[in-house]
């Protein structure tokens, strides 16, 4: 994972206003996602023009201020974790204390104060560092506040004594602000370069200067690549990396790229056939354009405007998928596209404006990111994007589908090859099969005819019938195209080997558990007895499981398929994925 940026802090700039946007921690990956107008860009345009400015410019144009009825100074921070902060402290330490003889208990001693003190100076987990900050600069009052009591005021004087190889002092005037100040001198002030990919993106002519990332002179980069100097032949691995990318969104193994002697443009090997890039279509063109500044840029900070301009969500998550595996680089992205809200590992950032000033908020929980969805009017959009799309009762019934699939393809991944969504139990277990709510769930077929629905029997018996909804769902979905998987046993729970689903329920209720309840294929296979608080009484049956932290246990071992129908359901299941990618 790449992460040069951790996190800043800004005020007055742009549509940001009084109220202070404190960001991070920020992750390899970070989108800035909102409808138009909100203020996506802010933090981009922030990190290309403002991170590496020297000091001695001009802090803001006249144009980037902040117009709003209560104005104030521009005010940008950077945010260092406090592993971060410290590990940087302690190296510059190190040489002082090397110099000085002092001893391990000395620096042991001097390295839990300095942890302490650095554990004080954070705000959420972040210790912020003014970008324009110079050595010597007073610090803020309240912060001397704040870190007085860290240590004890001995441990203040022998720590700045150590810094500074100075004595006497009092701790307001001297050993408390200098230390600080020590402390801050030692954080890296530089970050790596910084490029910045805009929204209208083209290739430009070889006589064109590479000296930005809208396209101008990429071919003559991708010349260098193609045919390196003697000394330089790792960069034909960087071309083979996006030939590679070329080949995964075409869908094409012998597809290649081939810059001419003329360098006047991209060509593509394909089908047998000579093309240029740009007769491909404008959404292969523009992910190759993307994926190739990235592949060309390593351990950067690139920042990207709406990379989802002409392209269809399977293509914006393939982009994704591969600058994550071939890239170096720290990304922050713009974007109003909810296809970016289930990257995994990223950060997702909600920007919003209140027609007052620009809100930026990280988006955790599940129903924040619901939130970004409804400001951004999607609703039925995904299904429709969707190459397949995979109905399951709920979040355990999804681990474990992901886990049968990657078992038996583990070329297939959620998010690109398919979907899964939730449609909960109680549509198909406590609905007549007349009822409006069943009737909507069936036309969701109308937006994408490549589905799945994943139904628990709920049988007591081999011979018990399913609902009539259930029923229904089985005559009016299944087709070619589609299909309706319900559960040879009683849920999907039954399809775990038992002795392996107990030993997970177990491990989660390991203080009470006592022993299972039943191993037919249509018991409550999660059920289990617990210890009677006596130890003498009789046992308890529980039936209130987590079946999220069940199924996660369950999922970190290999798969057994070959329970009840299972293989062949999860194998015809595979099937259609894959005739819905080809």
């Amino acid at each position: 994972m790449s992460i040069y940026l951790e996190g800043l802090a800004v005020q007055f700039f742009r549509g940001i206003g009084p109220a202070k946007q404190e960001l991070g921690p920020f992750k390899d990956f970070n989108f800035f996602i909102g409808a138009n107008n909100a203020g996506k860009s802010t933090i981009l345009d922030l990190i290309h023009r403002h991170l590496n400015k020297r000091k001695d410019v001009p802090s803001v144009d006249t144009v980037d201020a902040y117009a709003g009825a209560k104005t104030g100074t521009f005010y940008f921070a950077v945010g260092l974790s406090i592993p971060t902060f410290i590990d940087a402290v302690i190296a510059k330490f190190g040489p002082i204390a090397k110099s000085r003889g002092f001893n391990d208990n000395q620096v042991r001693t001097f390295s839990q104060s300095i942890k302490s003190i650095s554990e004080a100076m954070a705000d959420d987990e972040m210790i912020w560092m003014q970008k324009d900050r110079r050595s010597g600069d007073p610090i803020e009052p309240m912060m001397l506040q704040r870190v007085k009591a860290a240590i004890d005021h001995r441990d203040w004087q022998l720590l700045w004594n150590a810094f500074t190889s100075t004595t006497g002092g009092g701790i307001d005037q001297h050993w408390i602000p200098q230390t600080l100040t020590l402390f801050y001198d030692a954080q890296p002030q530089t970050f790596p370069a910084i490029r910045f990919i805009p929204t209208h993106r083209q290739v430009g002519a070889e006589a064109d200067a590479f000296r930005d990332f809208s396209g101008k002179g990429l071919i003559g980069r991708l010349a260098e690549l193609q045919s390196p100097d003697h000394d330089k032949r790792v960069d034909f691995l960087l071309f083979e990396r996006i030939n590679s990318f070329l080949q995964t969104v075409t869908g094409r193994k012998e597809a290649r790229i081939e810059i001419p002697h003329n360098r006047k443009h991209v060509l593509v090997h394909m089908d047998n056939k000579v093309l240029p890039l740009s007769s491909l279509g404008t959404g292969i063109h523009e992910v190759v354009l993307i994926a190739a500044f990235c592949t060309i840029s390593q351990k950067e900070i690139v920042c990207i405007e709406e990379p989802e301009s002409h392209l269809h969500p399977l293509l914006q998550r393939k982009l994704i998928s591969y600058l994550r595996s071939n890239t170096s680089n720290q990304y922050f992205v713009a974007t109003h596209s909810p296809s970016f809200i289930d990257t995994p590992g990223a950060a997702i950032f909600h920007v919003t404006n209140d027609g007052v000033q620009t809100q930026i908020k990280e988006s955790i929980l599940r129903k924040e990111r619901f939130a970004i969805c409804s400001d951004l009017g999607v609703r039925a959009s995904d299904i429709v994007q969707s190459n397949f799309v995979i109905w399951v009762e709920g979040p355990s019934d999804r681990i474990y589908l992901r886990h049968w699939i990657a078992s038996v393809a583990p070329e297939l991944q959620e998010s690109i090859h398919y979907s899964i969504m939730f449609y909960g139990g109680r549509l198909l277990s406590h609905l007549s099969a007349t009822d409006e709510e069943v009737t909507e769930f069936i036309r969701l077929r109308s937006l994408n005819q490549n589905l799945c629905v994943i139904i628990d029997s709920d049988k007591s018996s081999a011979g018990s019938p399913i609902n009539d909804t259930k029923a229904r769902i089985v005559t009016e979905l299944a087709d070619t195209r589609s299909k309706v998987w319900v559960t040879k046993g009683r849920e999907i729970e039954n399809y775990i080997p038992h002795d392996a689903l107990q030993a997970a329920v177990e491990e989660v209720y390991s203080a009470k558990y006592h022993s299972a309840v039943s191993g037919s294929p249509y018991g409550h296979a999660l059920h289990f007895k617990s210890r009677s608080a006596s130890g003498t009484g009789p046992d308890k049956i529980v039936r209130d499981i987590d079946k999220v932290r069940v199924a996660k246990i369950v999922a970190s071992k290999p798969a057994e398929l070959d329970i009840l129908d299972l293989r062949e359901n999860v194998t015809d299941l595979v099937a259609l994925i894959r005739a819905a990618n080809a």
